[in-house]
């Protein structure tokens, strides 16, 4: 089922159908994704994905978060979501990964742009997060495009890959 038809994607509910073009894309582009996301270690088969998919579907239903597909040309190439949802705070984060050979071509921040005016006017949050590795050069433009604001950078706020890294933080509000 489609949340959102683009010209040259779409965004679709998470389904089984998907995990094993998504599977691929997380391992043909495995050494780069594993710099910026934790997950992806723990993503090794396409089972693994199964139950990940299945895993988001519970979240959704329990609006916990909100979970899609990127479909390309009848292809799963990466997920857009709003994870640390919380309706009674009207607060979310937004996170997002796509396969190399999509990116560079505003398939992330047409989505972003989506699911966050969803977030903001149909889910009636007042705040939508970004994360960001301070490093990761591709995640701060898609929040300067998106007309996320800074908040500064917290630093060693995650651990990964075995050490504490900084992040700068981002927001839209729905007064923004």
């Amino acid at each position: 089922m489609s949340f959102y038809q683009g010209k040259n994607f779409e965004l679709c509910y998470p389904d089984k159908k998907y995990a094993t073009d998504l599977f691929w894309a997380i391992d043909n582009d495995r050494t780069e994704l594993e710099k910026w996301l934790p997950w992806v270690k723990e993503t090794n088969t396409v089972k693994d994905e199964e139950n990940f998919l299945k895993y988001v579907q519970a979240q959704n239903e329990q609006q916990k978060m909100l979970a899609l597909t990127i479909i390309v040309d009848k292809t799963a190439c990466g997920m857009i979501d709003l994870h640390a949802l919380d309706l009674n705070a009207k607060t979310a984060e937004i996170g997002y990964w796509l396969a190399s050979p999509y990116q560079h071509q505003g398939i992330i921040t047409v989505g972003a742009e989506q699911l966050v005016q969803y977030a903001l006017t149909k889910l009636g949050l007042v705040r939508v997060g970004l994360l960001a590795d301070v490093r990761n050069i591709n995640s701060l433009r898609v929040a300067k495009r998106l007309g996320f604001k800074p908040e500064g950078v917290l630093r060693s706020y995650l651990r990964h890959n075995g050490q504490n890294i900084d992040v700068y933080s981002f927001s839209k509000l729905n007064t923004d």
